[in-house]
């Protein structure tokens, strides 16, 4: 467009997305978007009659796979139900009478469980099933939800709460389309889920005050994806805008009184044409067309690949893959799977798993019994200062959000057949490969407490988070862990406790938790609604727990945010006269939490600096004071 010199047009699409117009300009830079909203939409709506349904607690997936099945003994039927995990569309499949081929059932009574990864005969089975109206029901995860439509569907039935309200209006909009007259939408509370409850139990099945509209994102700020660009622009693969970049960057900076480019990606761009390329830019161009395997990309990681064991070839579909983190859920060894091989359910089992090759071997499994694995985990948060991106203080709560390395291990599985559990430990544990990525770490006083479980307050931060901010549940984990290593900048020890959100991804989504008011309100809603957040969560949470969790939403409720303490050692010149923090290592001077102090210019010695302190009403004067004792704070000011 820029040689023709010709207009662009552009026409942008969303069913669900709020601020419609001006995310659309966040992304192309035009303005002037018109938005066809409700009032204009012109496409045949059909009555929607909703039941909020309650089934007995240990019976939920057996009830709602007998709900499936009554809906596919009726003429005219046709039901979708969805769920949030891959393996229960498959499970709950496997409990309806109604599943191919089985009791003599003929095509009409057809229930498929749907989700991403099938072999590609099995998925153009089952699409075709579902294109052409030869089935009775549909079970699936949110691979249905967006963009397919299925004629004849009249029955939604959500089983498992999604966590925004995006999500939401797509799936009850899957039914009620085309001349189908009369559809229902049957939403079935399960008391293992916090919104479930939460919608039946305090807000009166009111949706809106359940669920968090989904907020789109561009991530512009985000290091690994500015890299990933600077390659494009300027790098070492694509030389397209080296002659015009300066001129690019003064002509679209701003646009329309809005910065389209972030700062920090123009001083990247920068730095990469005069030869500074920083140590994450290099490790992603030696990638080349694989940025993934230096960083994880949303969606990027590396699959493993599924194949049958030796002489199992005609029994194990060809081509699946799964990603690391399915491998906990799905993929460890001795793990029951549901899955399809020609469109016909089958059950297989995993023999191993080759981290080297990054291939999973399986065969088939004729036996009634399913699985769950036992594993665990632990974080080891990098306090390092080049690998911290921003802190904060409340009282006596503190939270980093910086770089971390997850270690996840799988050490056995529970069989289970029917109502008995039977504990399965393995020789050798399975390892997972590590994962480097980011999160913010949460660390207070009351961690520390006898009988404290860090891991409960994990999860209800994490469950409470998806309240409030809408994402992708499998972009985030949450853990509560120990430190193994002294960190006395940071007045930090071996054996303190923390809770830690972190990014499965390179997104950094985590660090919103930096953003003052989410935090407050997070906690916030965390002590307005404790009792039934604890009930759903950690019904066995101890009151040592309780307590520890409460006296860290009263410290951040309580005080003001300090922001941005870090240490300014490797920083460029502070401004004389500029507000800085002293922390002495010895602590004889000041208090734990460092005294404030006027910088007055560096010091007669090398990486040292001159300080002012107010005490007892009288200035005092620090000479030659070692920069790694300084911290930035919000009024400190650059040169």
């Amino acid at each position: 467009m820029r040689g023709t010199h010709d207009i662009a047009q552009y026409i942008t699409a969303s069913a669900t997305l709020p601020n419609a117009c001006e995310h659309s300009f966040n992304i192309t830079g035009a303005k002037n978007f018109v938005e066809i909203g409700m009032d204009l939409d012109g496409s045949p709506m059909y009555e929607k009659t909703f039941f909020f349904v309650e089934v007995a607690d240990t019976k939920q997936n057996l009830s709602v796979s007998r709900l499936v099945e009554a809906f596919a003994e009726k003429e005219n039927t046709r039901s979708i139900t969805f769920v949030e995990s891959r393996q229960k569309t498959g499970s709950m499949a496997n409990n309806i009478l109604g599943v191919r081929g089985k009791d003599g059932k003929d095509d009409k009574s057809e229930i498929y469980g749907y989700r991403s990864g099938y072999e590609v005969a099995s998925a153009d089975i089952i699409d075709n099933a579902l294109e052409n109206g030869k089935f009775k029901g549909v079970i699936s995860t949110s691979a249905l939800e967006i963009g397919i439509d299925i004629e004849g569907l009249n029955v939604c039935i959500i089983a498992d709460m999604p966590h925004d309200k995006n999500s939401y209006q797509q799936r009850i909009g899957r039914v009620g389309r085309y001349n189908c007259g009369k559809s229902y939408v049957i939403i079935v509370k399960d008391n293992n889920s916090l919104p479930s409850k939460l919608l039946f139990e305090e807000f009166g099945c009111d949706i809106d005050k359940v669920l968090p509209n989904y907020e789109p994102a561009l991530y512009l700020e985000d290091p690994t994806i500015q890299n990933v660009q600077a390659l494009t622009h300027v790098g070492d693969h694509d030389y397209c805008e080296y002659k015009q970049w300066k001129d690019c960057i003064k002509r679209h900076q701003t646009f329309a009184g809005k910065e389209l480019f972030p700062q920090s990606f123009g001083e990247l761009c920068e730095k990469v044409l005069n030869g500074q390329t920083p140590r994450e830019y290099d490790e992603i161009a030696v990638c080349v067309d694989n940025p993934q395997r230096a960083y994880t990309l949303r969606h990027f990681g590396k699959q493993f690949t599924i194949e049958a064991v030796k002489g199992e070839e005609e029994f194990i579909p060809k081509g699946e893959h799964i990603s690391r983190e399915q491998i906990v859920t799905e993929g460890y060894p001795q793990a029951i799977r549901f899955t399809y091989k020609n469109g016909e359910q089958i059950r297989e089992e995993i023999h191993r798993v080759l981290n080297a090759e990054y291939k999973i071997t399986a065969k088939k499994n004729k036996e009634r019994y399913t699985t769950s694995s036992l594993h665990r985990g632990y974080v080891i948060p990098n306090f390092d200062e080049s690998q911290r991106f921003g802190s904060m203080e409340f009282g006596d709560c503190v939270a980093f959000n910086l770089k971390l390395q997850e270690h996840q291990t799988v050490y056995g599985y529970n069989k289970k057949v029917f109502d008995k559990s039977e504990y399965n430990q393995y020789d050798d544990p399975y390892f997972l490969p590590t994962l480097k990525t980011t999160g913010t770490v949460i660390i207070h006083p009351a961690f520390n407490e006898k009988s404290v479980n860090v891991s409960n307050i994990a999860d209800i931060m994490f469950e409470t988070f998806l309240r409030l901010r809408a994402f992708d549940r499998s972009d985030i984990s949450h853990k509560g862990g120990r430190l193994y290593s002294d960190y006395e900048h940071e007045n930090l020890h071996v054996g303190d406790r923390f809770v830690v959100l972190y990014d499965t991804n390179e997104l950094n989504i985590t660090k919103k938790l930096l953003d003052e008011q989410l935090l407050k309100e997070l906690m916030g809603y965390i002590k307005k609604y404790l009792d039934i957040i604890v009930a759903t969560v950690c019904p066995n949470m101890n009151d040592a727990t309780r307590q520890a969790l409460i006296s860290l939403c009263d410290s951040v409720l309580n005080h003001d945010a300090k922001t941005d303490f870090v240490s300014v050692g490797s920083k460029k010149t502070i401004k004389a006269g500029s507000v800085v923090l002293y922390r002495q290592p010895n602590g004889e001077e000041g208090e734990d939490n460092g005294v404030e102090c006027i910088y007055f210019g560096e010091g007669n010695i090398e990486g040292t600096c001159n300080l002012c302190i107010l005490k007892d009403g009288v200035m005092k004067s620090l000479l030659n004071i070692s920069l790694e004792c300084i911290e930035a704070t919000s009024e400190t000011i650059f040169e």
